[in-house]
């Protein structure tokens, strides 16, 4: 009899836990209702931890029932080994044992229809299982369906907004590279006038440089007369010391050395007048050389003045460029523009941008043309 109340309580106890899994079910039912409405990233970690957890609760299950079943078998085998067979035992203890191999055999049979009924209450949580994959399968389905819509709508909305705002920019590149611009007319009018100044610079550069070439020329034709006169110096005293040998080995005569010391102070007198011709003109083109370098370091002023007005007219230009990037975003705010004046601010954008493409080309073309007369006028020294 403890053995049957026993059985009957363990299998009270299942039917308990079926009914709080089944029970349990449809409490997540109705959290994948509720969840339905949730991101998908909070449905997907939901799925994920709430199959887990059947998971792990079904192999709970089973293993407790399995080891129940190990544990009324050992007490069964273990009281039917109790029972005494020997011959000279009285008729009670032998009815006794055979009441006793009626209930052993009662309630193996027992035994064994729970354990048939535990493996369908399994093949049923199996079922069940698979039932509710299939409804997570549906339901997350259904939530991929909807994120891919939504998502397809937002692709739409940003290809119509992308579109508007093209045209947009466009309107706005128009309008600030239109010639009614007066900023627009100012910038060009200040760019032809730089450009003409600076050839007018090289002009006068290429002039100097043509100027100091010559005046180079002739120091160095001066120099060579320099020393060939010095080269008539030392000829001279040559002759002097010569003429005075002569003179030592004439000194008897007096009409002699004063024809020779005459000879030698008109020499003199010849030579001190050249080297006095000499040095004015190595004084003049000294003189030349010092005003060449004047008006050399007042055009490297005016080239420093034109970079400047370079640097201006750049700083200008980015002040342009920022008053587009203004009016583009005062554009991009306002979508309902008219679409003349969107096409127009996108053609004034890219000519904005190839204009100050070709003007820092300008520049640099200048800069480099500077800097190689100013190469040249110092090498021309």
């Amino acid at each position: 009899s403890e053995m049957g109340t026993l059985f009957t309580h363990s299998r009270h106890e299942s039917f308990e836990e079926v009914n709080v899994i089944k029970r349990n079910d449809g409490e997540d039912v109705a959290d994948f209702l509720y969840l339905k409405h949730k991101p998908s990233e909070e449905i997907m970690k939901f799925f994920i931890s709430e199959m887990t957890k059947m998971r792990r609760q079904h192999d709970v299950a089973l293993q407790e029932k399995t080891e129940e079943l190990f544990r009324l078998k050992r007490e069964f085998h273990k009281e039917k080994g109790t029972v005494p067979f020997r011959k000279d035992k009285e008729f009670e203890l032998v009815s006794d044992a055979a009441s006793k191999m009626s209930l052993h055999s009662s309630l193996e049979a027992t035994l064994l229809k729970q354990v048939k009924n535990l493996k369908g209450e399994v093949e049923d949580l199996k079922v069940e299982g698979n039932v509710k994959d299939v409804v997570d399968r549906s339901i997350l389905r259904g939530i991929f369906n909807d994120y891919s819509c939504f998502m397809e709508d937002i692709e739409i909305q940003n290809n119509i907004m992308q579109v508007t705002y093209s045209i947009l920019l466009q309107g706005v590149f128009c309008e600030a590279l239109s010639p009614r611009n007066p900023a627009m007319q100012k910038y060009f009018d200040e760019k032809a006038s730089l450009k003409e100044t600076l050839l007018e610079k090289e002009k006068v550069l290429s002039s100097a440089n043509e100027e100091n070439q010559r005046m180079k020329q002739e120091t160095t034709s001066l120099s060579v007369l320099i020393n060939e006169k010095d080269q008539l110096a030392l000829e001279a005293r040559s002759s002097l010391i010569q003429q005075k040998e002569q003179y030592d080995i004439v000194c008897h005569d007096p009409n002699i050395l004063r024809d020779q010391v005459g000879k030698q102070e008109k020499l003199i007198s010849d030579f001190r007048k050249d080297s006095d011709s000499m040095k004015t003109q190595l004084d003049e083109a000294f003189q030349q050389v010092l005003d060449y370098e004047l008006e050399i370091s007042k055009l490297k002023q005016d080239l420093n003045t034109t970079t400047n007005a370079l640097d201006e007219a750049e700083k200008q230009n980015l002040l342009l460029c920022g008053i587009v990037e203004e009016k583009q975003r005062t554009l991009s705010s306002s979508v309902l523009k008219d679409k003349e004046q969107v096409k127009w601010l996108e053609c004034s954008m890219f000519a904005m941008a190839e204009m100050s493409k070709a003007f820092d080309d300008f520049k640099n073309k200048m800069q480099e043309k500077i800097r190689r007369n100013e190469n040249r006028c110092l090498f021309s020294f």
